[in-house]
């Protein structure tokens, strides 16, 4: 749910055709989005906490585990809707706020990926023949990486960018890599 409305605001954001109120409309579905987030969040992390356990079935489970990687799309969704939105330029406090969370995006996606896929090919003993489009989910966060680089990027200065855009090349083509070998 939050993945389509942060994507709608995305799209009104970046509509080449403007009109007045387009702007407010896409504000509007981001904050929309980001609600929906918290409301699900919440839910979730009660979930958790009343049902002792469930987390670590939760995340050991690879039917749902390949689902977790919604949570981080959404949080993609979301940076990239800060920098629509927020309209950062080169030197300020969002642009750099928004460079730290790549990384911290970048480094929690790449991390997922590689404990889901751990998980999926040694614990469950699953087999490539056996694949399901499921099975491509977690590496999405992954891939998404790049898409998120590239607009942060695109305000910082250069010193701060290009190491930006060598880990989102670098993800898209691991991203790549992996859907070909599957």
């Amino acid at each position: 749910m939050p993945m389509s409305t942060l994507g709608l605001s995305l799209l009104f954001g970046n509509l080449p055709y403007r009109f007045k109120g387009l702007t407010t409309i896409g504000i509007i579905f981001y904050l929309l989005g980001v609600v929906e987030f918290m409301i699900i969040t919440v839910i979730v992390l009660l979930r958790f906490m009343f049902h002792k356990g469930s987390f670590s079935r939760s995340i050991g489970k690879e039917s749902e585990a390949f689902f977790l990687a919604t949570f981080l799309l959404s949080i993609a969704s979301m940076i990239c809707g800060a920098h629509t939105y927020g309209h950062p330029v080169e030197g300020s406090r969002l642009a750099s706020t928004l460079r730290v969370l790549f990384w911290i995006y970048s480094a929690a996606a790449f991390t997922f990926a590689v404990y889901t896929y751990n998980l999926v090919f040694t614990k469950h003993h699953l087999l490539v023949p056996n694949m399901t489009p499921a099975w491509m989910l977690p590496m999405f966060p992954t891939i998404l990486s790049a898409t998120v680089g590239s607009i942060v990027a695109s305000t910082l200065e250069p010193g701060h960018s290009f190491p930006i855009l060598i880990c989102s090349f670098t993800f898209q083509g691991l991203g790549t890599m992996t859907s070909l070998l599957s």
